[in-house]
């Protein structure tokens, strides 16, 4: 080690995702600390991980396929919102 203190990181208040792959609708406030997303298989773990990595590095629209989208349907589209609170120290 250098000795160097990692800055604080954002964290996650609020999450919120319509429409996206499998879930039609979700709303989580993550607690304090680490959360673990646990679940069996093809219930949404990945969906909620891929949502915020969607918010916090968003990607080129092109590269979406209709599965990304609840009940394969475009049209209607779907959101990813996510409130975040970022250290005092952060500078932004």
């Amino acid at each position: 080690m250098n000795g160097k203190v990692a800055p604080p990181a954002a964290i996650i208040r609020r999450l919120s995702i319509t429409r996206f792959r499998g879930i039609g609708n979700l709303v989580w406030r993550p607690g304090p600390g680490v959360n673990l997303v646990l679940g069996g298989g093809d219930v949404g773990k990945t969906t909620v991980l891929d949502a915020i990595g969607l918010v916090l590095s968003p990607v080129n629209p092109s590269t979406l396929s209709d599965t990304d989208y609840f009940g394969r349907d475009i049209e209607s589209g779907f959101e990813i919102e996510a409130v975040i609170a970022l250290p005092v120290d952060s500078a932004i």
